[in-house]
């Protein structure tokens, strides 16, 4: 149904349309008044009419700028001119396309009837635009992400020929350099969405406005493939990675979801997803061996001189943070590397293991501290990461060759 506001500042003009026009029969309900532009275009904003039929000519606001007003305001409303000028050209030069039709008066009844159908069906057909236009974006809403889904599958699990698998790459979004990608592997509960990991990547990696996309892990329930952009090539950027990775899985478990995220290693571009990936999908089936959530890292092999640089800093953590309660598995998942390639890369870079490394740094400092201050042996310990004495002592005699209360007798 629609609704119509005539406009003429002649009361017998506004009666003689509401009786010589049969509105039902143009599913018109609503009939209302005014008397001049000013109080037509206040109704008009309650009101909110499909149809204006004014009146040129009218005290304190005509119906020149009304119309104006209106097209600018109520793009949707349709009007038609009434006026009792014979020169009408001016006037129609002044108007624009939202005017249906510009009538002289005396007014012919046909004329009109004929401007009011004409309006009422503009108004039906921009109705139905509308509408199988919502239909068409709620369509595209939905086909979209399926679409999307299908050309990370095909990237992924396909072997694809250079054009085909750019113009996938292309349609994904993610792709338009090449821009080294990782994919992770993210498992949680039934109540883990989309909505919660999207939450978590953007906080996590702050103001970042680089491409990524997260996406359900095809037709595996509880799992989530999150693909992002990430700096490759030198062990800083692996570690800050980490802690972007450290982030996400904190933020989650602060909104009460615990998961387990297997990590792909940084591969370049998109002929390389389908690796990390694979590695993405092995490292997450460790994480899930885990009681309370981890993260595994797919291992990553570095040349001689990255290899030197990660190891270069993880020495300088490890001297820095000997007083925690270190262990092998924290510090390869801070510095986005297997616990179990970590000690063997530790060992093939130091000839020291891992263990032997972090005590030997607690021993240095622990003798120092004997030797130049009065603590006892007890807070030695304590302040070198030993919570139990027995143990620090029997740790200490076995690398120096003495007992630390025996430290101050023999070199002192």
């Amino acid at each position: 149904m629609y609704k119509v506001l005539l406009v003429d500042d002649e009361v017998w003009i506004k009666r003689s349309l509401r009786k010589e026009i049969d509105w039902p029969s143009f599913e018109i309900s609503d009939v209302a008044e005014a008397s001049d532009g000013e109080e037509a275009f206040r109704l008009a904003t309650e009101y909110e009419p499909d149809v204006i039929i004014t009146d040129v000519k009218m005290p304190r606001m005509d119906g020149i700028e009304l119309t104006r007003i209106v097209s600018r305001s109520m793009p949707e409303v349709k009007i038609i001119i009434l006026s009792g000028y014979a020169d009408f050209e001016l006037v129609r030069q002044a108007l624009n396309e939202r005017v249906i039709d510009y009538i002289l008066k005396p007014i012919n009844r046909q004329d009109l009837v004929t401007a009011i159908r004409r309006s009422v069906d503009e108004i039906g057909n921009d109705r139905k635009r509308r509408e199988q236009d919502f239909r068409l974006k709620a369509l595209l809403d939905r086909s979209l992400p399926l679409w999307t889904e299908k050309c990370i599958y095909d990237l992924l699990h396909k072997e694809l020929d250079e054009d085909k698998g750019a113009e996938l790459a292309r349609m994904t979004g993610l792709f338009l350099t090449e821009e080294p990608h990782v994919v992770l592997l993210i498992k949680g509960s039934e109540t883990l969405s989309v909505e919660a990991i999207r939450t978590a990547y953007a906080r996590a990696r702050g103001e970042s406005r680089m491409p990524y996309l997260i996406l359900p892990h095809f037709q595996t329930e509880r799992e989530y493939l999150l693909i992002a952009p990430c700096q490759a090539g030198s062990a800083a950027a692996h570690a800050e990675f980490a802690c972007h990775i450290t982030a996400i899985r904190q933020f989650l478990a602060d909104a009460g979801e615990q998961v387990h995220i297997g990590v792909g290693s940084i591969r370049g571009g998109w002929r390389e997803l389908g690796a990390s990936y694979r590695e993405a999908v092995y490292a997450c089936r460790q994480a899930a061996l885990e009681p309370n959530g981890g993260v595994v890292l797919y291992p990553k092999r570095y040349g001689r001189k990255e290899t030197n640089e990660v190891i270069e800093q993880i020495k300088s953590y490890l001297e820095a943070a000997y007083r925690e309660p270190l262990t092998l598995e924290g510090v390869a998942q801070r510095f986005y590397l297997n616990p179990s390639y970590l000690s063997r890369l530790f060992k093939q870079v130091t000839g020291e293991n891992f263990i032997g490394y972090i005590t030997r740094i607690r021993m240095e400092e622990a003798y120092q501290l004997l030797m130049h201050t009065d603590m006892p042996v007890h807070q030695v310990g304590e302040y070198v990461g030993y919570e139990n004495t027995n143990y620090f002592s029997k740790s200490f005699k076995k690398l120096k060759g003495f007992a630390p209360a025996e430290c101050k007798k023999l070199f002192r």
